[in-house]
C-alpha cells in the first residue's frame, strides 16, 4: 500500500508530530505511522475521530471508502453490558412496580434533567431495581446502549472507562482520565446510552459523565445528600407493603407451609423491617427445609431464624446474589466502619439508651439521652451514611436491621475492650 499523503498533509498544516497527534487521538505514534507511511487504514471509529478532529469528511482521507467498499454497520439493537449482575430471586421484582415506571417515564423524558439517583436504606434494593431497569424491554427499545458499572466505595473510574471502550469496539483508552473520556464520548457521539452507576459512595459522577446530550445516567448510594448533591431528580426506595413483604418471604415455600405457619412467618416479616435483601435471606433457608425435610425442621428452623440478630450472619448464595455474595452484616459494616468515632458513639447511644430504638424520635429525644455531651448534628453524619432516616415531621428513625446489627457490633466492641483489660 502507498503512504496516505493526505493524512499526512493535515497532521503537518496543523502543526502536529506524529507523536503528539496520537496522544490526542488516544493512540501509539506506531499507529499514526501506519496510517502514514503504509497507507494501513484505521478501523471505522478511528476514520470517523481523524475526520472530526480535522473537521474534514473521512472522504478526505480515504476516498475509497465511496466506491468499492460497504461503510461497517452498527450492530441490529442496542448495545449491552454483559456485567448488569443477575439476581435470581426465583421470580420478577416483588413491589416498587410504581417507582420502576416512574423512572422509565422520566428516563423517557426530554428535558435536561440527565441524572437520576435511587438512595436507601443497605439491603433496601437499589442494586434489584437498578438491574430490572437495564432489563425493561421499554429501556432496550428507548436507548442505543445500556452500560453498567459496579462502583463500591473504592473506585477506580478508570477501569470501568476501559470496559465501557471495549464494548465500544475501542482497542485502547488512554491512561488519563480526561483523555478516556473524550475518546468515548467521540465513541458515543449522537447514540442515546443509559449509564447505570451502582453503589455510588464518592462525590465523583463527573467521572463517568461520557456521553452526549441524548444520555441519561442513573446511579444508587445509601447517602441521601450524595443523591442530592449529585443528580437533578433522587428516588427515595419505598417500603414494601404487609402483603408484598410476606410474599417475598414465602414465595418459594409450598402454600401449606404458608398457611399453616403465615402469623409466625409475618412476625419475621416485622421482626426484620420488611427489609427485602432479609426477607430473601431467611427465605432461603425456610425453602431448603420445607423442600427437603420435615415440618418438624421447618418449624425448628422458624424458631431459629427469630432469634435475635441471627438475620445478620445468613451468607448471600449464589442462588441469591451472583454478582457480589456478601451478608446483610457485610453489607451494614461498610457504613459503619467508616464512621469517624463521635457518629459511631452517637449510633451506640441510640440503640443502648432509647427505649425502642427503631421507634420515631426527635432531636430533643436524642439530646436526653445524653445530656449535651453528643451534638446533635451527629445525627447529620449518621443521616448522610445511609444508617439513619429523617423525614418532613421532624423524627428520625433506625431500620430494625440497622439497629440490630450496631448492638451486635458495639457489644462485640465493648467485650474485645473488657478481655483486653
Amino acid at each position: 500500500m502507498r503512504m496516505n499523503e493526505r493524512l499526512r498533509r493535515a497532521r503537518i498544516h496543523a502543526g502536529f508530530t506524529q507523536e503528539e497527534l496520537a496522544r490526542s487521538l488516544g493512540v501509539s505514534s506506531v499507529s499514526i505511522h501506519r496510517w502514514e507511511r503504509q497507507g494501513k487504514q484505521p478501523s471505522p471509529f478511528y476514520r470517523q475521530v481523524i475526520g472530526e478532529f480535522f473537521h474534514l469528511p473521512e472522504t478526505a482521507f480515504w476516498p475509497q471508502e465511496d466506491s468499492g467498499k460497504k461503510r461497517q454497520r452498527q450492530p441490529n439493537g442496542p448495545l449491552l453490558d454483559l456485567s448488569v449482575p443477575t439476581l435470581s430471586l426465583h421470580a420478577g421484582l416483588i413491589g416498587h412496580q410504581a417507582l420502576l415506571t416512574r423512572l422509565y417515564t422520566q428516563l423517557e423524558d426530554s428535558s435536561p434533567e440527565q441524572i437520576l439517583s435511587l438512595t436507601g436504606w443497605p439491603g433496601q434494593g437499589k442494586t434489584r431495581i437498578l438491574q430490572a431497569l437495564a432489563t425493561l424491554p421499554h429501556v432496550r427499545q428507548t436507548f442505543d446502549g445500556i452500560v453498567w458499572a459496579t462502583v463500591g466505595p473504592h473506585s477506580h473510574p478508570l477501569q470501568h472507562l476501559q470496559r465501557w471502550g471495549r464494548l465500544l469496539g475501542l482497542p485502547a483508552l488512554p491512561e488519563s482520565p480526561e483523555q478516556a473520556r473524550e475518546c468515548l464520548r467521540l465513541a458515543i457521539g449522537s447514540r442515546r446510552m443509559l449509564f447505570l452507576l451502582d453503589d455510588l459512595w464518592e462525590n465523583e459522577v463527573f467521572a463517568y459523565l461520557v456521553g452526549g446530550a441524548q444520555c441519561r445516567y442513573v446511579f444508587t448510594t445509601r447517602s441521601p445528600r450524595l443523591a442530592l448533591s449529585q443528580s437533578h431528580a433522587v428516588y427515595r426506595i419505598p417500603e414494601l407493603s404487609d402483603d408484598e413483604a410476606l410474599t417475598l418471604l414465602t414465595r418459594s415455600l409450598p402454600p401449606p407451609f404458608t398457611q399453616t405457619y403465615r402469623r409466625r412467618l409475618e412476625q419475621l416479616v416485622q421482626q426484620v423491617g420488611k427489609l427485602p435483601l432479609a426477607l430473601v435471606l431467611l427465605g432461603e433457608p425456610l425453602r431448603c427445609e420445607a423442600r427437603a425435610s420435615s415440618p418438624r425442621r421447618f418449624e425448628e428452623a422458624l424458631c431459629r431464624l427469630a432469634q435475635d440478630a441471627v438475620f445478620l450472619k445468613i451468607p448471600c448464595s449464589t442462588h441469591i446474589h451472583a454478582h457480589q455474595p456478601c451478608s446483610l452484616s457485610t453489607a451494614i459494616s461498610k457504613s459503619v466502619r467508616q464512621l469517624p468515632p463521635l457518629p459511631k458513639k452517637a449510633l451506640a447511644c441510640l440503640v443502648q439508651s432509647l427505649p425502642a430504638p427503631t421507634a420515631p424520635f426527635t432531636e430533643q429525644q436524642f439530646m436526653s439521652l445524653h445530656q449535651g455531651s453528643l451534638h446533635v448534628h451527629l445525627l447529620d453524619d449518621l443521616v448522610d451514611a445511609g444508617l439513619l432516616e429523617w423525614n418532613q415531621h421532624g423524627y428520625y428513625r433506625l431500620h430494625p436491621v440497622v439497629a440490630a446489627y450496631a448492638r451486635a457490633f458495639f457489644a462485640k466492641n465493648d467485650e474485645q475492650e473488657r478481655l483486653a483489660g
